[in-house]
């Protein structure tokens, strides 16, 4: 609703106002003039009709005294000359007519019985009705009424001149204010139009004369104190904005370096190589060069970092960054993937001349390099995939690559391949393997077999070795081999060790209420979860739970597991087995020829491996080596257990030789939990004379 009037200049609302008060002071002014003129007016008119009544009246009484109408009409005929009455009406003390004057206007003779004593005021006329008394006696009635058209035409003319006279103050009022506003708001329309002028110059070099000392001048004044200051101000921001800028810059371009390089190495990131790789592919090429993606990974990077310590590590990517971009011309491209990853693209180069220089780039990683007074000898492997062949899209070449470079590390350190068709079958055929596998690990879809253990010496179970098995719906029986590498691969090993811990001690508690013996299970965990710091709280919390002595689970362990592991793999061993639970060496004869550290490990078992005990009886050195095992585990006052038997030959051997338990097919294979409880009852001194088919 006053929209239109915040829209209005500073001085036009001033004029607007002063206006405005003088309008509503002259209207209430004039107002109050009128009316007051009006009533006054008013007044008068009934004075002057009460005075003439009066005085007719006067003249009547001696014709209503002696009832002479005629002389009573003769009197009432000098009225003429008053042009305002109307009529004059006489009525003897009887209320009878007597006699009348009629002005020159007709009006008709009223009732008496109609009329009431006192003035009354009707349209254009007042009447008045009055006793004619003589010396208090009652004589008559005058009735007398007057025409006020002329009074009312006055009034209107005042009125009108009052309305002139209210237009004219307003006419001077605005004109006063317009010389007003000359005087009094000229300084602050300088000082608007100021501040316009260095809003939109920014040139605060603009000041405002202070010609007066009220309070348009103390602000004029104070105005020019605050451009000052702000004048100061606005060099010194200009000052800091330029050293703010070239910070800006600065910051910018480490930002640029940061986002698109790598901090160690200086080589282009992923970020920055993709970008340029899309660039660069989208160019018309040479139909007789190659466009080619090479990934390369180096090999057994994680034994730098673990052995000699990540700034060792970072050395050797630095090396091997330098080494590669001195290979490269100018249109080739190298750049770290990330980790011990590099990546290249290559388009100025035949196949044939692009295989060679794979070689090439092995032979240059390859070269012995110093590191902190130790000498390296690395290794790569290289994955490569060409363009438009294998895709031609970056995002997929790059992921071609990737795989191919995967596919040469299985086949070992320091292989090239480049990418087929079908790696693409074998990278969906492990994800959907994956997939699988972490559902089948979320259901707890994964069970164990038990392998029993017998004693040479009494021929009765020494315990049971829990073996983990999955069948899958669609694919059928996976083999541990197959699965158990891909669960530390994708980081689910711990959970399956966890599963492990707690069926092997429910299914103990179980054979415990089934009234069988207390059975020692060894169960097999891997080297990331042995390193896990929450290992030993969680065997022990299961202990607890089931109520099972320490000394009846056994943790069975490669050399190289425990010979490679850190710190805290080798903390969680000495407690399991400071707690009571068995350490067995597992695999022993193929890891390390170094015998020394048998005294430093808390192992209760050796296990000699399954390779061995086949070739018994088919070598003498095999059997040599055999013996020498035996010989030394028990020198240290180790159990010495033989696995992967399978014939009776290899059984009297062993027995022969003095092993202490035995386990393998000539007894038993792998039995679910019930078998293996209809195995454990039908167990008898004479089990080891018999064959495996008897007893099944």
């Amino acid at each position: 609703m006053f929209n239109w009037y915040h829209s209005l200049s500073l001085l036009s609302k001033q004029i607007l106002i002063i206006v405005l008060i003088n309008a509503i002071c002259l209207l209430v002014a004039s107002t109050l003039y009128f009316f007051n003129h009006v009533n006054a007016y008013k007044d008068r008119q009934i004075n002057e009709i009460e005075s003439k009544a009066k005085v007719i009246s006067g003249t009547l009484t001696t014709a209503l005294l002696f009832q002479d109408a005629h002389a009573a009409y003769n009197q009432l005929q000098a009225l003429d000359n008053d042009k305002h009455l109307l009529y004059v009406g006489v009525f003897d003390a009887n209320a009878n007519f007597f006699a009348n004057y009629v002005g020159q206007n007709y009006f008709k003779r009223p009732n008496f019985n109609q009329l009431t004593p006192g003035i009354h005021e009707a349209k254009n006329q007042v009447s008045v009705l009055q006793e004619v008394s003589l010396d208090g006696e009652l004589m008559g009635y005058l009735y007398l009424v007057e025409d006020t058209q002329s009074a009312d035409h006055q009034l209107i003319n005042h009125a009108l001149i009052t309305l002139l006279v209210f237009i004219l103050s307003l006419l001077l009022a605005y004109t006063l204010s317009l010389l007003m506003r000359k005087w009094l708001t000229k300084p602050i329309k300088d000082l608007v139009q100021l501040i316009q002028h260095i809003t939109s110059s920014n040139d605060f070099s603009q000041r405002l004369e202070v010609n007066s000392s009220d309070e348009i001048g103390q602000l004029i004044q104070n105005f020019n104190r605050m451009i000052d200051a702000i004048q100061i101000r606005d060099l010194k921001l200009k000052a800091q904005g330029e050293e703010l800028q070239d910070l800006v810059n600065l910051r910018t371009r480490q930002l640029y370096q940061r986002a698109n390089y790598d901090n160690l190495t200086k080589l282009p990131n992923r970020h920055f190589f993709t970008e340029k790789l899309e660039k660069n592919l989208y160019q018309p090429q040479d139909t007789k060069k190659c466009f080619a993606i090479i990934f390369i990974d180096l090999d057994r990077f994680k034994n730098i970092n673990d052995n000699l310590g990540h700034t060792a590590g970072d050395k050797v990517l630095s090396i091997t960054a330098r080494r590669l971009t001195q290979l490269f011309n100018g249109s080739e491209q190298v750049a770290r993937w990330g980790g011990d990853e590099f990546v290249l693209f290559v388009n100025d180069r035949t196949r044939t001349e692009l295989e060679e220089f794979a070689k090439v780039i092995t032979q240059s990683i390859s070269q012995p390099l110093v590191i902190d007074q130790h000498e390296l000898l690395l290794t790569a492997c290289i994955g490569i995939s060409f363009y438009p062949q294998d895709g031609t899209e970056p995002l997929n070449l790059l992921k071609r690559a990737n795989m191919s470079a995967n596919k040469a590390k299985q086949k070992g350190p320091g292989n090239i391949v480049t990418y087929s068709p079908d790696m693409d079958d074998t990278s969906k055929d492990q994800l959907s393997l994956e997939t699988k596998l972490r559902k089948a690990v979320e259901r707890k879809a994964l069970t164990l077999v038990y392998q029993p253990k017998v004693r040479v010496n009494d021929q009765q179970l020494a315990g049971v070795e829990a073996l983990i098995r999955w069948q899958d719906d669609e694919l059928g029986f996976i083999p541990p081999s197959q699965f158990i590498p891909l669960a530390e691969e994708i980081g689910i090993i711990n959970q399956i060790g966890e599963f492990v811990i707690d069926a092997c001690c429910q299914q103990h508690a179980h054979w415990r209420l089934m009234g069988f013996d207390p059975v020692k299970i060894a169960l097999n965990l891997s080297p990331t979860h042995l390193a896990d710091p929450n290992l030993c709280e969680l065997i022990e919390k299961k202990l607890n739970f089931y109520q099972i002595a320490p000394e009846y689970i056994e943790l069975e362990i490669t050399e190289e597991t425990f010979l490679d592991a850190d710190q805290q793999c080798q903390y969680n061993l000495k407690r399991l087995h400071k707690l009571g639970v068995s350490i067995a060496l597992d695999d022993f004869g193929t890891g390390y020829s170094c015998l020394s550290y048998l005294v430093d490990i808390p192992v209760t078992t050796l296990k000699i491996d399954g390779s061995f005990i086949r070739k018994l009886g088919t070598r003498t050195e095999n059997d040599g080596i055999v013996k020498a095992i035996l010989a030394l585990g028990h020198g240290l006052g180790l159990t010495v257990v033989a696995e992967c038997v399978e014939t009776k030959a290899q059984w009297q051997f062993l027995k022969k030789e003095g092993c202490d338990i035995i386990q393998g097919f000539y007894f038993s294979k792998p039995l679910p939990s019930d078998k293996l409880e209809a195995f454990m009852k039908s167990l008898k001194p004479s089990l080891l004379e018999k064959s495996s088919a008897e007893i099944l």
